[in-house]
């Protein structure tokens, strides 16, 4: 239910504008979820932070793929786009095989607090960055607009 949220309120937005605050924030809503997932005992509780799970990693993954593709150059958006998707698909399966690993030895709600804990801290980390993005977005959204 989360990601098919996270697909609706994509498909009104009206530009890219204000993405790159979505992309920082979203892990962090992850990583909340995650570790509310990990801690609840209680069933509906779980299923909401399944839906916040879902709705955060959806939307994070669509508004980066359309601000990356949005500010690279059009002679270079498939080789962009394809590195970008041997990233994404390819680290997937080390990412599962060191979950995995630590779900051995910590257990699973151990692991699933820590990985939540390290979305958090990635989006802290990634908003630090995030005034040098804002300005290549909205210096290419001017420039789309002139043309």
């Amino acid at each position: 239910m989360g990601s098919v949220f996270a697909c609706v309120y994509l498909s009104f937005r009206q530009n890219v504008v204000g993405l790159e605050r979505l992309i920082a924030f979203c892990p962090a809503i992850m990583g909340i979820g995650f570790i509310f997932f990990s801690v609840s005992q209680v069933f509906w509780i779980s299923q909401l932070a399944l839906v916040l799970v879902g709705w955060s990693s959806t939307l994070q993954v669509a508004a980066s793929n359309t601000v990356l593709q949005f500010i690279v150059e059009d002679s270079k958006r498939g080789r962009v786009m394809s590195f970008y998707a041997m990233c994404f698909m390819g680290m997937a399966p080390f990412g599962n095989l060191v979950a995995g690993t630590l779900a051995h030895y910590l257990k699973a709600p151990n692991t699933l607090i820590l990985g939540g804990v390290v979305c958090i801290l990635g989006s802290v980390l990634f908003m630090q960055q995030l005034p040098q993005m804002t300005k290549l977005i909205h210096l290419d959204t001017k420039q789309v607009a002139s043309n």
